[in-house]
């Protein structure tokens, strides 16, 4: 199943706050895109973001701790999706209360049913399962799993093909109005606390992926003794950050709508992107980097348009018309020290 960014990318995006621990000057709310230290920061971020549509989030992303969290992400939806896969009923079943080391979850799932998706406006026929954890704990030994609130993951996979269901959609949903979807590991001196609230959706049509998602994602790491926090939300209210991966096509990807970040490394901030022309990706032994396409980057202090070279360059332009370029190689010092994110226990 193809999902939407947040199930390909949103686990690992909040690290991309990372990229923007000296962006200082933007005022509240705004992202500085004022120097060349700024479009370097932020080419880091967009290349981790665009990395990660490309499916390489789990297994190829920089850092242990990118992966790491990533997997923690998909095992809160993991135990739907693997019911749901192994049912041949097409009939909905009662919930059924499933008991926890201490505390419980009810599941329950759907088949052939009309389910809404809102960021697409259509009601295709779909299959879905629903998860409602209570203070869900599993212990063993000094490690515990702790989970809590809604989750919901679905699709129409078996209707779509050759049918009038087609494209295929997919979707999930996490917490319920404004009770976020809980996820804490904890162990000796660790502790890995997420939060997950809102909805992700994607239409494949075999030529292009399209990932349309409002989402907040909070992440709290204790370890021994030191404290950080990341959050990131993708979307805003009626604006949802939209990704067309042209996977079945030319290959490229686009990025459309707002990124808002907040960490206790960097300044807080909110980027809009829009594309002018659709992102390529190039790689070399050092991994992946762009090398074609043309972004806008707005925020509150701001603007600046980057266009990508063949060798992985940048020419940027910002709005008062200072303009200049950064190498394949000063792209990447700049970001090397982005993503060293520990990982944790597991």
């Amino acid at each position: 199943m193809r999902y939407a960014i947040a199930r390909r990318l949103g686990a690992v995006l909040f690290l991309s706050v990372l990229v923007s621990c000296e962006s200082g000057g933007g005022g509240p709310g705004s992202v500085s895109l004022k120097t060349e230290a700024d479009v370097a920061r932020e080419v880091s971020n967009l290349t981790f973001i665009v990395e990660t549509s490309f499916g390489t989030a789990t297994s190829g992303a920089r850092s242990a701790g990118a992966r790491a969290v990533a997997a923690r992400f998909q095992s809160m939806h993991s135990r739907g999706t693997q019911a749901r896969a192994k049912s041949t009923s097409v009939t909905p079943k009662a919930a059924e209360t499933i008991e926890c080391g201490s505390g419980f979850y009810t599941f329950e799932n759907f088949f052939e049913v009309q389910r809404e998706l809102p960021l697409f406006d259509v009601t295709p026929t779909l299959d879905y399962y629903a998860e409602d954890n209570h203070d869900c704990t599993y212990t063993e030994g000094t490690y515990s799993e702790f989970y809590d609130g809604k989750l919901e993951d679905g699709g129409n996979g078996a209707y779509a093909e050759g049918t009038v269901q087609s494209p295929r959609y997919d979707y999930f949903k996490d917490g319920s109005g404004s009770t976020p979807n809980r996820y804490i590991e904890e162990d000796t001196g660790y502790k890995f606390s997420l939060k997950a609230l809102g909805r992700g959706e994607t239409k494949d049509t075999g030529v292009a992926v399209e990932s349309r998602e409002i989402f907040d994602f909070d992440v709290t790491l204790t370890s021994d003794g030191d404290s950080v926090h990341f959050g990131i939300k993708t979307g805003a209210s009626g604006d949802p950050l939209i990704v067309v991966d042209n996977s079945g096509g030319d290959g490229s990807v686009s990025l459309d709508g707002p990124i808002t970040y907040d960490s206790d490394f960097c300044d807080s901030g909110k980027v809009n992107f829009t594309t002018v022309q659709n992102l390529t990706v190039g790689e070399d032994i050092s991994g992946q980097f762009l090398n074609g396409g043309d972004l806008l980057l707005e925020s509150g202090s701001g603007s600046v348009e980057l266009v990508f070279a063949g060798d992985g360059s940048v020419t940027y332009t910002f709005e008062n018309g200072d303009s200049g370029s950064l190498t394949l190689a000063e792209l990447r010092a700049a970001e090397a020290a982005c993503f060293a994110f520990p990982g944790g226990p597991g």
